[in-house]
């Protein structure tokens, strides 16, 4: 249930918003992985389900996967219209899993096609699981509007956090939250990763050089208060604002669609993803 509801407030939000002619099919990528809830340890994280998932258009196509931290790739031929799932290992899971927050890693991974594909990524393990398409590069901006949702505290398992990733594809990338430095500039390849446990919805993060950012929260129930014990993490790369809405309307529309389950953070009323 928490899932669907994630993916009709980014649909609805996708529905709304002025594309300009975006499209999620391409032939480079960049991608990394948050937290799952607080699994933090390589025993548990090797037992995760993570996927990447290769959806080839009308022609067939050679797919190479590039894990910058293993500085180990992966080629495979996709067939036209063929979907080609690309199971990590274990090695691989390590090599892409962001869990300390303010760290820069190199927790990354570079994916590139001879034609243009679709990509999509998956997380999962013990019930809960979670996916999101991936946007090639040529969608990528330098503004973006963190979208997430209240973090649950203190429940059986513990604290855990509202999360966010920033993937940097140019050499010499600075990022800024809310205006304010993260530090040293990124290389490409470098992952900058941030939890909190305060909802960090409506946070404007900002670069120098285009970057790939995703929501990656830890784990969460929505409504919040629901006292309905099903919990999820949340996994959404987000487009940049760029591609937003800059009609007040979208947050009227939201608001009547979904009411309170949006998080009850406000992004600036001028603009709305």
């Amino acid at each position: 249930m928490t899932k669907k509801v994630f993916y009709l407030i980014i649909a609805a939000s996708l529905s709304i918003s002025s594309i300009k002619a975006q499209t999620t099919q391409g032939q480079e990528f960049w991608l990394t992985f948050g937290m799952y809830a607080n699994l933090a340890t390589p025993p548990v994280i090797s037992a995760l389900n993570m996927q990447i998932r290769i959806v080839a258009g009308n022609l067939p196509t050679s797919v190479t996967i590039y894990f910058t931290n293993l500085d180990e790739e992966v080629s495979f031929p996709v067939n036209a219209y063929e979907v080609y799932t690309y199971y990590l290992t274990n090695p691989q899971k390590l090599a892409v899993y962001n869990f300390t927050t303010g760290m820069t890693t190199d927790y990354s991974i570079h994916i590139s096609s001879t034609e243009q594909v679709s990509v999509y990524a998956f997380m999962g393990g013990g019930g809960q699981f979670d996916a999101t398409n991936v946007l090639p590069v040529t969608a990528l901006g330098t503004e973006y509007y963190h979208c997430s949702y209240t973090p649950p505290q203190s429940d059986y398992m513990g604290d855990f956090m509202d999360a966010y990733a920033v993937v940097a594809i140019q050499d010499n990338t600075q990022i800024w939250h809310n205006g304010a430095s993260i530090g040293a500039p990124l290389q490409a390849g470098q992952v900058y990763y941030c939890a909190s446990i305060d909802d960090m919805t409506g946070s404007l993060i900002t670069a120098n050089n285009p970057v790939a950012f995703f929501a990656v929260h830890q784990r969460v129930r929505i409504p919040n208060d629901s006292g309905i014990g099903a919990w999820s993490i949340l996994m959404q790369q987000l487009a940049p604002i760029k591609t937003c809405s800059s009609s007040a309307d979208t947050t009227k529309v939201l608001t009547s669609v979904f009411g309170n389950i949006l998080s009850p953070k406000k992004f600036p009323s001028e603009t709305m993803c």
